[in-house]
Protein backbone atom coordinates (compact mmCIF):
# COMPACT_ATOMS: atom_id res chain seq x y z
CA UNK A 1 0.00 0.00 0.00
CA UNK A 2 3.19 1.94 0.31
CA UNK A 3 3.41 2.47 -3.27
CA UNK A 4 -0.10 4.30 -3.47
CA UNK A 5 0.23 7.93 -2.84
CA UNK A 6 -3.40 8.23 -1.91
CA UNK A 7 -2.89 5.75 1.24
CA UNK A 8 -1.89 8.39 4.15
CA UNK A 9 -2.09 5.60 6.91
CA UNK A 10 -2.24 1.82 8.08
CA UNK A 11 -3.34 0.71 10.87
CA UNK A 12 -3.52 -2.98 12.33
CA UNK A 13 -7.03 -3.39 13.52
CA UNK A 14 -8.22 -5.93 16.22
CA UNK A 15 -11.93 -7.24 15.02
CA UNK A 16 -12.95 -8.65 11.80
CA UNK A 17 -11.05 -6.81 9.56
CA UNK A 18 -6.72 -6.77 9.80
CA UNK A 19 -6.05 -3.33 8.50
CA UNK A 20 -7.58 0.12 8.20
CA UNK A 21 -6.51 2.29 5.22
CA UNK A 22 -6.86 5.77 5.37
CA UNK A 23 -6.75 7.43 1.79
CA UNK A 24 -7.71 10.51 0.21
CA UNK A 25 -9.57 10.77 -2.95
CA UNK A 26 -11.42 13.23 -5.45
CA UNK A 27 -14.85 11.67 -5.20
CA UNK A 28 -16.25 8.32 -5.16
CA UNK A 29 -15.08 7.12 -8.43
CA UNK A 30 -11.44 8.20 -7.31
CA UNK A 31 -12.09 6.24 -4.10
CA UNK A 32 -13.16 2.89 -6.68
CA UNK A 33 -10.26 3.41 -8.37
CA UNK A 34 -7.97 3.37 -5.25
CA UNK A 35 -9.83 0.86 -3.78
CA UNK A 36 -9.66 -1.58 -6.99
CA UNK A 37 -5.49 -0.54 -6.94
CA UNK A 38 -5.61 -1.93 -3.02
CA UNK A 39 -7.34 -5.15 -4.27
CA UNK A 40 -4.99 -5.90 -6.81
CA UNK A 41 -1.76 -5.53 -3.64
CA UNK A 42 -1.24 -9.95 -3.13
CA UNK A 43 -2.76 -10.66 0.16
CA UNK A 44 -5.76 -8.32 -0.02
CA UNK A 45 -8.99 -10.26 -0.41
CA UNK A 46 -11.93 -7.96 -0.19
CA UNK A 47 -12.48 -4.71 1.36
CA UNK A 48 -14.77 -2.28 3.07
CA UNK A 49 -15.51 1.22 2.89
CA UNK A 50 -16.92 3.79 5.25
CA UNK A 51 -16.90 7.84 4.19
CA UNK A 52 -15.54 10.41 6.55
CA UNK A 53 -19.03 13.36 5.24
CA UNK A 54 -17.71 15.65 8.45
CA UNK A 55 -15.24 16.24 11.08
CA UNK A 56 -17.08 16.62 14.42
CA UNK A 57 -13.73 17.42 16.09
CA UNK A 58 -10.04 18.22 14.61
CA UNK A 59 -6.99 16.60 15.88
CA UNK A 60 -6.01 17.91 19.76
CA UNK A 61 -3.34 17.05 21.75
CA UNK A 62 -3.50 19.80 24.57
CA UNK A 63 -5.87 17.68 27.03
CA UNK A 64 -3.48 14.34 26.64
CA UNK A 65 -0.26 16.48 26.81
CA UNK A 66 -1.61 17.64 30.36
CA UNK A 67 -2.80 14.48 31.50
CA UNK A 68 0.90 12.89 30.30
CA UNK A 69 2.66 15.87 32.20
CA UNK A 70 0.45 15.31 35.37
CA UNK A 71 1.41 11.47 35.24
CA UNK A 72 4.76 11.64 34.91
CA UNK A 73 4.46 14.41 38.21
CA UNK A 74 5.78 17.38 35.86
CA UNK A 75 4.65 20.50 35.25
CA UNK A 76 3.14 21.61 32.33
CA UNK A 77 5.48 21.09 29.47
CA UNK A 78 4.13 24.81 27.80
CA UNK A 79 1.32 25.40 25.21
CA UNK A 80 1.40 23.16 21.39
CA UNK A 81 -0.15 23.74 18.73
CA UNK A 82 -0.66 20.86 15.99
CA UNK A 83 -2.17 21.43 12.48
CA UNK A 84 -2.79 18.75 10.13
CA UNK A 85 -0.70 19.68 6.76
CA UNK A 86 1.88 18.60 4.29
CA UNK A 87 4.83 20.27 5.50
CA UNK A 88 6.68 20.87 2.42
CA UNK A 89 10.00 19.94 3.03
CA UNK A 90 9.37 16.73 4.65
CA UNK A 91 6.16 15.62 3.95
CA UNK A 92 5.07 14.75 7.37
CA UNK A 93 1.06 15.17 7.70
CA UNK A 94 1.22 16.80 11.38
CA UNK A 95 3.25 20.19 11.91
CA UNK A 96 3.44 21.17 15.55
CA UNK A 97 4.85 24.03 16.92
CA UNK A 98 5.71 23.96 21.13
CA UNK A 99 7.24 26.07 23.72
CA UNK A 100 8.88 24.16 25.55
CA UNK A 101 12.51 21.13 24.89
CA UNK A 102 10.64 18.52 26.48
CA UNK A 103 7.21 18.60 24.62
CA UNK A 104 8.56 16.44 21.61
CA UNK A 105 8.74 13.22 23.53
CA UNK A 106 5.13 13.70 24.57
CA UNK A 107 4.24 14.89 20.94
CA UNK A 108 5.65 11.66 19.50
CA UNK A 109 3.67 9.39 22.46
CA UNK A 110 0.63 11.82 20.67
CA UNK A 111 0.48 11.29 17.29
CA UNK A 112 4.04 9.02 16.37
CA UNK A 113 6.51 10.05 13.66
CA UNK A 114 4.30 11.99 11.22
CA UNK A 115 4.90 15.04 12.90
CA UNK A 116 7.12 17.47 12.53
CA UNK A 117 8.24 18.88 16.14
CA UNK A 118 9.35 23.05 15.91
CA UNK A 119 10.03 24.74 18.97
CA UNK A 120 8.39 28.16 19.18
CA UNK A 121 9.25 29.82 21.96
CA UNK A 122 6.87 32.97 21.30
CA UNK A 123 3.44 30.26 21.64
Amino acid sequence: MAAIPEVIEVHATTGDADLMAKVVARGTADLYRITNEILEIDGIERTSTAISILELMPPRYDGLISRLSEQESRPALGAVTCRSMRDPTTGAVNVCNFAAPAMSRFLARAHGSACVHRRSPGI
